[in-house]
């Protein structure tokens, strides 16, 4: 001890107070048993996240490439080869372990597709495009006009050619997509909406045409705004066929009037031919070169086929330069030779509405048009017979006639005098031929007499008439091959026999 312990002072009962354990020493005796309470927690914990708590619900997707429709789906997802969910339809909600997982897709048509994918809590959606499978593809794109210098112009149709090849052992048919980056500025309008690709073949063309977007402003107008046209067959991802092209400013060209009106036509040999003039000016300040050509779309063809309607007009002179001028125009006359509107197409009274697009190498402009083409006569007279009533003794023979006069506008085809058959050959008798074939058909304002030799058959009843009801027919003027005109009105032939 040192000296201050023995100074200092000693209560009752010091000497003997019991040393009081630290909080460690205390709790030192559950040692193994608080250890072994956060180990079964840890493991609770983890079990729970292992079993329950990493699964998410992930949504699988599947369409189409350019939103084909899909169908007859199926596929896995697995893990280490193991089969962990079935596909069985395009939208579908799976339970997946956090994790990643191989995913396996087929569909009808489609090309099988494998991807890797993970799951995790951020709950992405697997999202699948599935490709057509087939073995066409675009090779090349040609422009009609300019290839060489691949310029297309705004305010004009561009037309261009496709051509395809297929390297398949089956028959396609394909549509075109557009896969390009620059989409709003470029319209891509095929000739037609399907295009067949026959097996093996190459070089299969198809028209389309190339639209600059309406509004699009050219930022270089000298030497033209540089894009890239991807086209590629619908439903395909491989193999787009790239075309650099050059966008040309619109040219200033000005085509008036802006609708044409021709008035009533009459068909099949209107003794004046309806014709229009329209005057083209280029506003350019240089001249521009180029055969302009004609086209006719026809919108309404008032019940008139319309591939004949197209060829209905006439266009001349030919213009393959326009020069430059701020007031000189070129003028072109459109007429509609009477010979162009055949019968019995352009026969209809309804109104014939359409547009003619002139187009030359850089510029194309549109006008409408519309007529009215009159209706053809195509009834004709009631033949009429000469003598109508007759009483004779049972020897007697006397003559009648028959008169068919076509006043209509269009010969008559398949003529027939039909007479019923108690008349025939007892009653009335004839030497003409009574079908009149196409070799000797009534032509217009002309007539046809059938001589008729009336007679008393032997075992006719004395004071008891005959009524002899005679018809014409002949083939519709205005629907040929379809069910013949019958004329049943004419004055019927009456016979009577006095002794």
């Amino acid at each position: 001890m040192g000296d201050s312990d023995f100074n200092k002072p000693v209560y009752s009962g010091e000497m003997f107070e019991e040393k009081k354990p630290s909080p460690l020493e205390a709790v030192k005796p559950y040692f193994g048993k608080i250890i072994l309470a956060i180990i079964l927690i840890a493991i609770a914990y983890g079990a729970y996240w292992f079993f329950v708590g990493s699964y998410q619900n992930v949504q699988v997707n599947i369409s189409g490439m350019d939103k084909l429709a899909v169908s007859g789906i199926s596929g896995s997802i697995s893990q280490n080869g193991k089969e962990i969910q079935k596909i069985t339809k395009a939208s579908q909600s799976l339970s997946l372990k956090e994790g990643t997982y191989d995913i396996e897709v087929f569909a009808d048509g489609f090309k099988q597709y494998s991807d890797t994918i993970i799951v995790d809590s951020k709950k992405q959606p697997v999202k699948i495009q599935l490709e057509k499978d087939i073995d066409v593809k675009i090779d090349r794109i040609e422009l009609k006009l300019n290839d060489s210098q691949g310029k297309i112009f705004a305010g004009k149709d561009n037309l261009a050619t496709i051509y395809l090849s297929n390297s398949g052992s089956s028959d396609i048919d394909v549509e075109i997509a557009k896969d390009s980056p620059e989409d709003a500025k470029l319209t891509v309008i095929p000739d037609n909406a399907l295009i067949r690709v026959p097996k093996g073949s190459q070089n299969v063309s198809a028209g389309l045409k190339i639209v600059v977007s309406t509004g699009y402003k050219v930022t270089d107008r000298t030497n033209g705004d540089s894009i890239e046209l991807k086209l590629r067959v619908k439903g395909v991802q491989s193999n787009p066929a790239v075309r650099p092209l050059s966008i040309v400013p619109k040219m200033t060209i000005i085509v008036s009037p802006t609708t044409l009106k021709f008035g009533t036509v009459k068909a099949n040999g209107s003794p004046s031919s309806p014709a229009k003039e329209i005057s083209i000016q280029n506003r350019e300040s240089f001249d521009l070169q180029g055969k302009i050509e004609f086209s006719v779309t026809i919108e309404n063809a008032g019940e008139n086929p319309k591939s004949e309607v197209q060829k209905w007009f006439d266009f001349y002179p030919e213009i393959t330069e326009l020069k430059k001028s701020s007031t000189a125009k070129e003028n072109v006359t459109i007429t509609i030779p009477p010979s162009t509107v055949n019968f019995p197409t352009g026969s209809k009274t309804l109104p014939v509405l359409g547009t003619i697009t002139l187009a030359s190498e850089s510029w194309n402009e549109t006008i409408k048009f519309d007529m009215i083409v009159s209706q053809i006569n195509t009834s004709i007279k009631v033949p009429t017979i000469s003598q109508s009533s007759f009483s004779m003794a049972g020897d007697d023979i006397k003559t009648t006639l028959l008169t068919i006069e076509n006043n209509s506008e269009v010969p008559l085809t398949k003529v027939k005098v039909n007479v019923p058959g108690s008349c025939l050959n007892t009653y009335l008798t004839s030497e003409d031929i009574l079908e009149i074939d196409e070799l000797s058909n009534i032509a217009p304002q002309s007539k046809k007499i059938i001589t008729f030799k009336v007679h008393i058959p032997a075992d006719a009843a004395i004071g008891d008439p005959k009524n002899c009801v005679i018809t014409v027919s002949y083939d519709d003027p205005l629907n040929p091959g379809g069910d013949q005109i019958l004329i049943d009105n004419i004055t019927p032939i009456k016979i009577t026999r006095t002794s």
